[in-house]
């Protein structure tokens, strides 16, 4: 790399490694949720997420769509945190991720209905 190479650029060479981080360390977890979506068979899931975290949130999209064969729909965090509003979507798994410990977790849904992917 040199003196002129983005933040994006160096984030964008560390995606294979990261995800290779996220698949070794994360098989357990990986397993866990899809065995629940296995149990539940629900009609779709719904991904809460802002920013980089919704970006992670786009390729669990992506994997899941393609292995399970479940669409996914992602919906904004601010339409409850700020706006106040309630989604009726109370049977449907809802997964929401977090990039920081620190970071807002306003959901529509409670937490019991879908793990938090950090």
């Amino acid at each position: 790399m040199n003196a002129t190479t983005t933040h994006m650029r160096r984030e964008i060479e560390e995606i294979p490694e990261a995800t290779a981080r996220l698949l070794d360390g994360s098989a357990k977890v990986l397993a866990e949720a899809g065995r629940g979506l296995r149990e539940r068979d629900p009609h779709f899931v719904v991904t809460v997420a802002r920013g980089s975290s919704d970006h992670a949130a786009t390729f669990m999209k992506y994997a899941v769509e393609l292995t399970a064969g479940l669409a996914v729909a992602s919906v904004g965090p601010s339409i409850a945190s700020i706006y106040g509003a309630k989604l009726r979507c109370a049977a449907r798994p809802a997964w929401r991720f977090r990039n920081r410990a620190r970071a807002p977790t306003s959901s529509p849904w409670p937490k019991r209905q879908g793990p938090v992917a950090r």
